[in-house]
């Protein structure tokens, strides 16, 4: 869970591995609802909805204290999940290499 960020007003990800943990869970709850969708899908005669707004989910935003640098030392953040959105105002990500 993002935590309060040392200016005292942002609530965000300080650590690499707390941004790790977060993104998994979101990657796990999207693959949830894709398979929901799939089931739902597959046992009814349509292929849609009229409303599009049922189906999609919302951003999924992640925001990175300003001023922070995280750096990947505990292997890469596989986003596999839509609508994610990365906010970093002020930070430094530094993925080696």
């Amino acid at each position: 869970l993002p935590s309060l960020c040392s200016d005292g007003v942002t609530l965000g990800f300080d650590s690499w591995a707390t941004l790790k943990a977060a993104v998994q869970e979101a990657n796990s709850l999207s693959a949830e609802r894709f398979m929901k969708w799939s089931e739902y899908f597959a046992t009814n005669s349509f292929t849609a909805f009229q409303d599009d707004s049922l189906y999609y989910e919302e951003d999924i935003v992640f925001t990175i204290c300003p001023g922070v640098t995280l750096r990947a030392r505990k292997g890469p953040i596989m986003i596999n999940s839509e609508n994610v959105v990365l906010e970093c105002e002020g930070c430094v990500i530094d993925v080696g290499g």
